[in-house]
């Protein structure tokens, strides 16, 4: 390769010719572009894991309110389901609401009543 420098290296008394190339000197426009590659693949990495963080509390997987049955306490729905996104309460029931993540953002907020320390009903929030 013209222009490249060269190395000699000696081992157990022979010797050995390396070629090296020459590191290219970028431009500054070669700089920046650079520059602007490394924060676009920061950036990208950025929204990849932010994407794939846990989603927050209350919001659950399609399917997972199927683990829920009339006559459960609360305790139950918890360890079946997860900690609600929110609770209500009356003077005689309380609410524990969800968010069911669904496809292309379609979220749904499921409500679990409960009266007297039992499920009552739980579906679709009204």
């Amino acid at each position: 390769m013209p222009g490249a420098s060269k190395l000699t290296y000696c081992y157990q008394s022979q010797f050995f010719l390396i070629d090296l190339p020459r590191v290219k000197r970028l431009s500054e426009f070669e700089k920046v572009e650079q520059t602007m590659k490394n924060y676009l693949c920061i950036l990208l990495l950025g929204l990849i894991l932010g994407c794939a963080s846990t989603p927050p509390a209350g919001h659950i997987p399609p399917g997972r309110m199927s683990n829920v049955q009339i006559g459960m306490t609360k305790e139950q729905v918890i360890s079946a389901v997860g900690t609600p996104e929110s609770v209500s309460a009356t003077k005689d029931q309380e609410i524990l609401y969800y968010v069911e993540e669904r496809p292309w953002w379609q979220w749904v907020r499921i409500a679990v009543k409960i009266k007297d320390g039992k499920v009552t009903e739980f579906g679709e929030a009204r």
